[in-house]
C-alpha cells in the first residue's frame, strides 16, 4: 500500500495517499512517496513495502529507505548472518573515522560507504527476503525425493 497512488473509483482521479498506513494525505509534496496523513505527519515507515510500522522523523521526513521495523529488520538481516556482519563492519569505521550527523558537516569517505552498502547491498537484499522468502533448496530436493549425492 505504500507507492502509487489511491484512484477514486467514481472519477477515476488520482488521490496521494500516506506512505505508511495507505489513508488519503493531507500532508503532501512533490514526491509522491513523502505524502503523509494526519496522524503520520511526523512519522517515517517502515523500508519494506506493505508495513505499517513507522518511527519519529525527528525533523526529517524520508521516503521509506532509512528504517527497518524490528521485525523486518530480524527477517531480513538475521543475527549472526553475513550482512548483519557487513553492517556493523561498515558502521564501526563509519563511527570511528567521525559520524557528522549536524546539517552542513562534511561528509566523510566512511560514512558515503556505510550509506551505499545500505542502499545498494543490505536493503534490496532485506526487501527480497522479506517479501519474497527464502528458498530453502534441500526442503525442495527433499519434498520431491531427488537424492542430492549421487
Amino acid at each position: 500500500m505504500h507507492c502509487g497512488k489511491l484512484i477514486k473509483a467514481d472519477t477515476g482521479e488520482e488521490v496521494p495517499h500516506c506512505r505508511v498506513c495507505g489513508e488519503p494525505a493531507t500532508l503532501t509534496f512533490d514526491n509522491s512517496k513523502l505524502d503523509r496523513c494526519d496522524k503520520h505527519a511526523d512519522r517515517n515507515p517502515c523500508a519494506i513495502e506493505g508495513c505499517r510500522r513507522s518511527t519519529d522523523a525527528d525533523g526529517r521526513l524520508d521516503n521509506g529507505e532509512y528504517w527497518l521495523c524490528g521485525t523486518h529488520w530480524k527477517i531480513g538481516v538475521p543475527p549472526r548472518s553475513r550482512m548483519r556482519r557487513q553492517y556493523h563492519r561498515y558502521l564501526r569505521k563509519a563511527k570511528a573515522h567521525g559520524w557528522e550527523t549536524r546539517a552542513g558537516a562534511k561528509d566523510n569517505l566512511y560514512r558515503q560507504r556505510f550509506w551505499m552498502f545500505w542502499h545498494k547491498k543490505l536493503l534490496p537484499s532485506a526487501r527480497n527476503i522479506c517479501e519474497e522468502g527464502r528458498v530453502d533448496v534441500e526442503q525442495i530436493h527433499r519434498m520431491f525425493g531427488w537424492d542430492m549425492e549421487e
